[in-house]
């Protein structure tokens, strides 16, 4: 499901159904939701939200020295620990933040 409430793939269950008719409905194609755009913007909203809640977590805090250039920022990007962010704690899985 993308953020507000669209669905990615769509099937329409029939109302009343037989176990044969059930099989058939599971086996049946899905059809996919029309515009791919709706993906994207799931895709921007989302990203936006986690980019606004790192950069509120006190421990993202880089130096105006790690600002001043592309370089030092990727560099303190590299070294900073994502894991120890409250969000990161909060929402992912342990075992998939390396």
């Amino acid at each position: 499901m993308l953020a507000g409430g669209d669905l990615i793939m769509k099937r329409e269950m029939p109302g009343r159904t037989t176990r044969s008719q059930s099989k058939d409905f599971l086996l049946s194609p899905v059809s996919f939701a029309p515009a791919s755009c709706k993906l994207f913007d799931s895709t921007i909203a989302s990203f936006a939200y986690v980019a606004a809640e790192i950069l509120k977590d006190p421990l993202f805090s880089p130096s105006p020295g790690q600002l001043l250039t592309l370089g030092a920022f990727k560099n303190y990007l590299l070294n900073f620990k994502f894991s120890n962010l409250k969000w990161c704690k909060d929402f992912i899985d342990p075992l998939l933040v390396v």
